[in-house]
């Protein structure tokens, strides 16, 4: 992204900067895309890699989070939100590169039963970071589950 926007501010012409970018048409598209699952599987049967999927594997239950109410009261918004953010983010990638339908099916339902705008309405006003980890992590879901 710096480079991007390097390129813009020091172009000298308008001949100079980018043409339009295109944006592919399937999904996942943010970080990886679908053909870069197979490399991303082949990856993740040697260290360090196959300990870090283990972690993420691990996490794609989603069996004690309600989706009416994933973020309780009692972690806090700010710690909730992180978490909350990447759990979603986790079970997503989990099930897109495992190519596991159960998993992928389980957090499917999660994501049209979870009611974004009751965590969004608990979120703090003016606060960046509850709501940008959180967001981030709901966008990497939507274009990887």
């Amino acid at each position: 992204m710096r480079i991007l926007l390097a390129a813009l501010l020091f172009a000298q012409d308008a001949k100079d900067l980018p043409g339009p970018i295109k944006v592919p048409a399937d999904h996942p598209r943010i970080l990886f895309g679908s053909g870069d699952a197979g490399a991303i599987r082949d990856r993740i049967t040697s260290e360090p890699f196959s300990s870090c999927w283990r972690a993420i594997e691990s996490d794609s239950g989603l069996g004690s989070v309600d989706p009416r109410d994933p973020i309780p009261e009692s972690k806090g918004l700010q710690t909730g939100c992180h978490q909350f953010g990447a759990l979603l983010a986790s079970c997503a990638f989990y099930a897109t590169v495992s190519g596991d339908a159960e998993a992928a099916q389980r957090f499917n339902g999660f994501i049209g039963a979870f009611d974004v705008a009751k965590v969004e309405s608990r979120l703090p006003k003016g606060e960046f970071m509850p709501h940008g980890e959180f967001l981030y992590g709901l966008a990497l879901a939507y274009d990887w589950g």
